[in-house]
Order: C-alpha cells, then structure tokens, then sequence
C-alpha cells in the first residue's frame, strides 16, 4: 500500500502494546560476493557491498574469508568501483577516494599508502618488480617509488574514466582509452600514443603473453601496432591459460568457449550453458579457468572448469556470503508483499517469492489487494493474470493514491488523474513546473505540493499557485515529505545543519506552519517519514524506527531487535494493517500484530455484498441502504479513537447528517439482528 486510498483504513493503535514484535519473511536476494581479482598465488578476491568486505577464496570459490573491511570509504558506498594490485610480496592494495589503501589481512584492516588527486575519482595501478608503482589517472601516467615520491610521469591526450592499464611482462606496458591504444615503458621516457594502425574491438580487458602478445575479445597482436581479428566472427573474454592456451569465452546469445593451441589463428569450439555476461575470468592451475558474471545478476553467477573447456561446475551459490538485502517492500493484503530485486519485480506466494509476470517504473496495491502499475497493468489476483491499460507516457516513478483517485506526475509537468482505476486519464499541466528531483505529494483535498530550495509550493488542481510556504528554519533542506491520508495536513522532515533535526507541519486549512521535535539527534540523507492510512506517522532513520499516533507530538521506537539488522531501507503498511519494513542484514520484517486495526474489505462480512453506501467521500449528506434477508438493528459512527459519535436505531434505507464533522475518516458499522456487524469506511472531506 505504497499510496492509499483514504477510504480504505482503520484505526486503534496497537503499537501501545508493552512491546513491538516483529515476524520475519521468507529471505529473498541475500547478498553476493562479486569476484574481482586473481592473486599470483591463485587466490580469489572478492567483494561484498552490504557491509564493505574484502573477502579471499583459497579453493576458487568454494569458501571465502573476510580478509579487510572497506566501510568508510567513500567510492564504496554503493558498489566496487575501485581497483586492486598486489606488490612482489604479495600485498594487496587497492584504490578509493583519491587514496591507494595497503591491506593488511592479519588485522582485517587497511590504511592509506598513497594519496592522489583524480578528477575522475578511479585510476588503473600496479607495481613493478622493483615496487615502483605505474599509476594512470586522468590524462596522466604517473612512476611513484616506494616512499611515495613520483620520479616520473606524462601528460596523455585520450582518457576516460574506463581506461584499461595492462601490465607488460617485460618493460612494454599498455593503456587502452577512447579506442585509443598506448605504449610506454616502464621509466616512461618512450610514450606512443595511438599506435594501433586498424581496430582492435571494444575490449573490456587486454591480456599479454610473456613473449609480448596482446589479445582482446575480438583481435590479437604481435606487437600493439598491427591487429588480426580471429576470423568467422569469434569474440569472447580473453583468458591465457597457464598451458599458453588462448580460451575465449563467448557473451550472451552465444555462450561458446573458443579453444586456440597457436596464438588465436584457429579454435576449437565447446558449447557451455551459461548465457549471462562475463565480467572478470582468470586462469589457475594448468588449463583450468573460472568465470564470474556481472553484479547484477542475482544471485550472481561464478562457475569453473579444470581444463577450460567443459565439465563446469556451478559454484554461484557460494557467492551468497552475506545477509539478506533488499531495497524496496509494497504491501498489499493477505501476506502479499511485493518488492524489486535482480531486474525484476517480486511477490511472495505460499511463503516463497515468485517473478510477477509483469512490472513497471512503479507496483502499488489498491484496498481491494489489486496491483497497479505505472507500466499500464492491473492484476486482481496477485499478478497472476493482468489487464492492460493506456497509460500516459514519460511518468514519474512515484504513484499517487487518494479517495478522489490516482495520480501519476510526468516529466512534462502533467499531472494524470484517473478515477476508475486507470481505465482513463485527464491531466492538468503545471506551468510554473514541479520540482520532479524532490518529487511530488497530494493531499485529500487535491492540493499538490512540490520542494523548493528554501520553501515548498503548494498548487490547486488547475495547477495554480496557492500558496508559498517558508520553511521555519533557517538554513535547514528537506529530507522527504508527507501528506495525511484523512486531513489537510503536511509534514516535512528538516534536516538542520546547524542543530537537531525538525518535523515541520503545515496545516492547509489554516496555511499555518509550526515545529515538532524528534526522537532523534540527527538524521541522514536517506532518512525518511512515512504514514500509513490511520495517520500514524513514522519516521525511518538508518537503523531505527519510530512511530507517532498524533502528528508527530508524542513518538514510540519500535526498532526490532535484531543485531543483524544494519539499516531499514523501505516501510509500507498493508492494506490489513500490518506493517513491514526491508533492511539491509534482514528479510523483510512484518508487524506480529496490525498497527492499523481496520477492516479488509476479503474479510469483511458477507453481508456487505447487500450494503450500499454512498456518496464516498461526502461533503455532507451520506445516503445507506441494505438489501439483505436479515434484520438491521442499530448504528454506530466512530472516530479515529474509537469514540462514538452517532449511535442510533437503524432502518434498511436511511442518511445521516454530517456536515458539522470534521473531515477525516470514520467507520460507520451496522448491527444485523443475529449480532453480527459490518463495517464500512466513511471519508469526510471539505
């Protein structure tokens, strides 16, 4: 229930109870060691993104071992984007955030051995038998001995920041940028620049033999200068096998390995099965490679073959080293939880996740537990079948839902509006423009608001300017904002430079702003509030979570205790009430109890099929009638609190007067005369 509707809800907030359980779901992506480099003495290197690990694999990638801890280094953040070299001593290193980093394995631990500057941020390095170390950043190529002075260096014309640096098995070496091919040597006083007379592919590694033979994935050469393509439209990752053996391993749609005895002039050809993308493969004992696929594959791909050629063995399962890790939870109903993992969308089904036969930029559930997506599908049966829809082009990933309908913000500044459940749209364009980097919110009354740097602008439905609201706080950005799901009420997340954090809310009716302390002292980029259909408000920072019954005046942390647990990343609630969270270290966590105890209208009684209700939402006059063989006793008009307003004796046809309410949700329940109830969701809007 990414975006809910308002007339689906209910209330009574369990979360009061002496403690906040939490149940786990079945783990979904766990995450993956990517393989990155070979030692000299054949140890696998690899690295897990979850928690910045260093690991080594001893048998090629039957087991791994922490042997240092990136965290704190900025490139690493999201993803290996560095590289990594080893001295005559084997020693490893490895670069990130302008720093080259000497590993030390006895304690788990690195510390700077270089420092640099890079506008691009990544360079390609190694050291020489001497340990000098050859560094290329930039359009430069740098010679640094041991204490860390350059004694040599010179200016390129090419670079890009996914240059190849090659080292030479002699004093030769080779740097490959922009379909530009450099030779230089090891002192660098002889430097050729595009010495490549005819094409050598778009290679994404160069390999070199010690006799000074360079092959890519499509050609190979004597000397650098003149290249030979390897005929009949061969081309795959290049590995040299330690027999002097040219194995060329095929890509995608053609997933062959090219066997060559002599130099890449002919192949022999074995099929293999595995069709995913190569991106790192090495060569160990005397024919035997092994192969790794991309990141982003899920769960990644490590296989090997002693002899090069056939008999893999799939060893990617020894690649889940870490805890599970997603990013992303959309909770409908009925324990249908939703999330996106490896280029695809999920949903778990008989406590095991499925593949959703269809997807979109964006998956949100209607009240009904329905799935709605931004791609143009609906699915009323947990996306096991799906109906298509026109749906406006360019939208924006985020799908907004209310009582009135549903909204998608395209990046023409078109606001879509559709009220039968995506069958139509109209739109209203936005000429002032909408601030689509910090995304859009509507509220109940149709009013949508956008951020500004210094303030937030609120804009009618005919895309005009309401108001411009000023943040209370000098000096201070938003980190995410929400609107309540029953009332005029807006609420931003100030992160203070300068002091503790604020909730700042805006009342629409009153266009008064005030400020609201938080349980925390400060927050991150990624801290987030949320509110689920009871207007309980959340706010979600790193690792904690807090929960708020009235706007933000009192706040209750409900963190599970978990010490696997290292940062939520995403909350819904359900349209059943519950609660669930995705983090990085756990699966997806669901609230042992509803946080919002409303009525799910697959559980409702069955006796509502003959209970017509309407208009929903109303200004005023809200018109019942029931149709069914039973008798009907008595009404009940409840608020948020459980207080009832109204409490009279019912008839089959009757309206009730609620013009003098405020707006906001209600449930409106009906006794029959054999003492069952039914209960029906009632949105008062002004």
């Amino acid at each position: 229930m990414r975006t809910a509707l308002t007339i689906a809800l209910l209330f009574s907030f369990s979360f009061l109870m002496a403690q906040f359980d939490w149940v786990e779901l079945p783990p979904h992506k766990i995450e993956n060691t990517k393989v990155i480099y070979k030692t000299d003495n054949e140890r696998l290197i690899g690295f897990r993104d979850l928690d910045k690990a260093l690991l080594a694999s001893d048998d090629f990638g039957s087991s791994w071992h922490l042997i240092a801890s990136l965290e704190g280094i900025q490139d690493y953040y999201s993803g290996f984007r560095g590289k990594i070299a080893e001295n005559s001593n084997g020693t490893l290193f490895i670069s990130g955030d302008e720093i080259i980093y000497e590993v030390d394995e006895n304690n788990t631990s690195i510390s700077p051995y270089l420092r640099f500057k890079s506008f691009f941020g990544i360079v390609q390095f190694f050291f020489l038998d001497n340990d000098d170390l050859i560094l290329s950043k930039d359009f430069v190529i740098e010679r640094y001995d041991s204490s860390g002075q350059v004694v040599a260096s010179v200016e390129l014309e090419e670079s890009d920041y996914d240059a190849i640096l090659v080292k030479g098995n002699g004093d030769i070496h080779y740097y490959y940028t922009n379909d530009v091919l450099t030779q230089f040597n090891s002192d660098l006083s002889v430097v050729e620049e595009d010495i490549a007379s005819n094409t050598i592919g778009s290679p994404d590694i160069l390999v070199i033999t010690d006799d000074g033979i360079l092959y890519s994935d499509e050609a190979y050469s004597q000397d650098g200068i003149v290249w030979n393509s390897y005929g009949n439209n061969i081309s795959g990752y290049p590995v040299l096998t330690n027999a002097g053996n040219l194995h060329l391993l095929g890509f995608g749609s053609l997933p062959n390995v090219y066997v060559s005895e002599d130099g890449g002039q002919t192949f022999d050809v074995y099929p293999q099965n595995f069709s995913a993308s190569i991106h790192v493969a090495f060569a160990y004992g005397n024919d035997g490679i092994v192969f790794s696929s991309s990141n982003s594959n899920c769960p990644g791909l490590l296989v090997r073959s002693d002899n090069g050629k056939d008999n893999w063995i799939d060893l990617s399962s020894e690649l889940a080293t870490g805890l599970p890790s997603l990013v992303y939870v959309e909770a409908a109903i009925e324990n249908r939880v939703v999330t996106y993992a490896c280029d695809n969308w999920w949903i778990t089904k008989n406590n095991e996740w499925k593949v959703l036969a269809r997807g979109g930029r964006r998956v949100c559930s209607l009240p009904d537990g329905s799935l709605f997506t931004s791609g143009g599908s609906r699915s009323t049966d947990g996306g096991e079948t799906w109906t298509s829809f026109e749906v406006p082009l360019g939208l924006e990933t985020e799908i907004r839902i209310n009582a009135n309908g549903i909204y998608f913000l395209d990046f023409n500044d078109r606001l879509w509006k559709s009220q039968d459940n995506g069958e139509s749209f109209e739109y209203t364009l936005f000429e002032t423009g909408v601030n689509h980097r910090g995304g859009y919110q509507v509220s109940i009354n149709e009013q949508v608001y956008s951020v500004r740097v210094d303030s937030f602008m609120r804009y009618n439905f005919d895309g005009e300017v309401v108001d411009v609201i000023p943040s209370l706080v000098p000096d201070s950005r938003v980190s995410s904002y929400v609107t309540a799901f029953n009332s005029g009420q807006v609420f931003f997340l100030l992160n203070v430079s300068s002091g503790n954090p604020e909730l700042m809310v805006y009342d629409e009716a009153s266009t008064l702003s005030e400020l609201k302390s938080l349980p925390v002292s400060s927050i991150s980029n990624n801290s987030q509030v949320y509110i689920d259909q009871g207007d309980n408000l959340y706010l979600m920072n790193n690792n904690t979570l807090f929960i708020s019954p009235d706007f933000g005046d009192n706040w209750e942390d409900i963190t599970p205790n978990d010490p696997d647990l290292i940062k939520f990343t995403d909350i819904d609630v359900s349209w059943d009430g519950y609660l669930y969270a995705s983090t990085y270290g756990t699966p997806i966590l669901k609230s042992a109890s509803p946080v919002v105890q409303g009525l799910n209208t697959s559980t409702d009684n069955p006796d509502k099929e003959h209970l017509t209700i309407y208009p929903v939402p109303t200004q005023d006059i809200l018109h019942i009638a029931y149709t069914g063989n039973k008798q009907l006793e008595n009404y009940f008009l409840l608020d948020l609190k459980g207080q009832a307003i109204l409490n009279e004796k019912a008839e089959s046809d009757f309206s009730l007067q609620l013009g003098e309410l405020p707006e906001g949700i209600y449930l409106l329940q009906l006794q029959l005369g054999d003492g069952t109830k039914m209960s029906r969701r009632v949105s008062v809007v002004r």
